[in-house]
């Protein structure tokens, strides 16, 4: 029976994905280990895995000035990266400490990008190691890099491979030093060389494994043998949930609701936010169960038309409403996908314009706004439109036909295996 240690960063879900990976491995028969937050604990379902507690807290760091100044990026994806990366690099040592723990008897790593140190690891151990990542980061000419906007399909062929050397050398120049630092003192290894650790985890990485649909994102041209699209790793959490009888009248009685949630974002307008989203509501005679999350949005309501949670499983949810509106993260975009509702986004920062774009371009979504331009107008008009165009209600639901027909996590155990056998 071989070891695998998957790493997995950030908030839930980042981290969730992966512990579909990890449950479907065990059943495998492989012994696996997850090093990721404890605050997730109470979502492995299988005691076969291992928890390997990493004692970074995703939810204290969002409330960091630094956290706060990461949701002020928006759509300029330099300061993004930036604002990330000073995020991040006051963690960097213990997190690579605390991996270098976790993985000791690791056969092989598996890694999400915000992982990436794993990758040097893996390299000191001398084992396979698998980069399993939720956005695009393999340089290719038709899509740009996640964290950066669509351009005009003219220049597009040049435009998109910029927006990945780009992205690589910017978030690798500011830490290249601190990381060689660790590779000599910890992994006495040799440093990498200038252009940094993307471009190895491309060149010396076992497979690279990517955890969405190849309906939301065909493989592109360029990509190699060893790089995987295996569609989306979806976590099931319903089996689990008790509903208040509360939740399941608001429910039942009448219309289906809307959700609306901006999961782990925090914003200090979320009380304003919550009252626009109400008077939107309000004026489109819409009922809604509202998540306020880690601080997106807040209770401020006791109408019956509005419905208070701090959190829901999206899984047991999602089918039972009309349409999602959200901020775009992966996780969250992917379970909106998968239930077949229409949905609008209102993207923060990162990724999430990147996966705004493309749900707007599959057509199961209204043209997407960024957060800090959210206003009365456009919530009427998207809410009216998720709700009564025939012609996006039945793209979203075809959309979530196809996807509830692929295994993911299957197919990636099956590509996994392959490389350990």
């Amino acid at each position: 029976m071989k070891n695998i240690t998957i790493i997995a960063i950030g908030s839930r879900g980042d981290v969730q994905p992966y512990i579909a990976l990890a449950q479907g491995l065990s059943s495998y028969g492989y012994k696996v280990k997850l090093a990721t937050h404890e605050e997730f604990k109470y979502l492995i379902s299988d005691e076969k895995i291992e928890l390997f507690p990493i004692k970074l807290n995703p939810r204290e760091i969002l409330k960091t000035k630094e956290g706060q100044n990461l949701m002020t990026s928006r759509d300029n994806p330099i300061k993004g990266i930036n604002n990330l990366l000073n995020l991040l690099k006051s963690y960097i040592e213990s997190v690579m400490k605390e991996i270098w723990e976790a993985s000791k008897n690791a056969d092989a790593i598996i890694y999400s990008l915000l992982a990436f140190i794993a990758n040097d690891v893996a390299e000191k151990l001398k084992i396979p190691s698998f980069c399993a990542s939720l956005q695009p980061f393999n340089i290719n000419r038709e899509i740009p890099h996640f964290m950066f906007p669509e351009s005009p399909k003219i220049i597009s062929s040049l435009y998109n491979p910029l927006t990945y050397l780009l992205a690589e050398q910017l978030t690798w120049q500011p830490v290249r030093t601190l990381i060689n630092k660790l590779r000599k003192d910890l992994l006495d290894l040799p440093p990498r060389n200038f252009l940094g650790s993307f471009r190895d985890i491309n060149l010396y990485g076992t497979a690279t494994l990517y955890g969405f649909s190849p309906i939301v994102i065909p493989k592109p041209k360029n990509w190699k043998d060893n790089i995987y699209i295996n569609g989306y790793w979806f976590l099931e959490t319903k089996n689990k949930f008790i509903p208040s009888k509360e939740l399941l009248d608001f429910i039942e009685d009448g219309e289906k609701p809307i959700y609306i949630g901006f999961g782990s974002m925090s914003d200090t307008s979320s009380q304003k936010t919550t009252e626009l989203i109400i008077k939107a509501l309000k004026k489109t005679n819409q009922k809604a169960i509202i998540a306020t999350g880690w601080g997106g949005l807040e209770k401020t309501d006791t109408s019956d038309n509005i419905f208070f949670v701090e959190t829901i499983p999206h899984d047991w949810l999602f089918s039972k409403v009309s349409a999602v509106i959200h901020h775009g993260g992966s996780g969250t975009t992917a379970a909106g996908l998968k239930a077949g509702i229409p949905t609008i986004i209102t993207p923060f920062f990162g990724d999430q314009n990147f996966w705004a774009q493309r749900c707007f371009n599959l057509g199961v979504s209204p043209k997407p706004i960024l957060y800090k331009n959210l206003n009365l107008e456009f919530l009427i008009n998207a809410i009216n439109k998720v709700t009564t165009d025939d012609t996006l209600i039945n793209r979203a639901n075809y959309i979530g036909e196809m996807i509830r027909q692929e295994n993911g996590v299957e197919n990636a155990v099956k590509i996994i295996n392959k490389y350990l056998i």
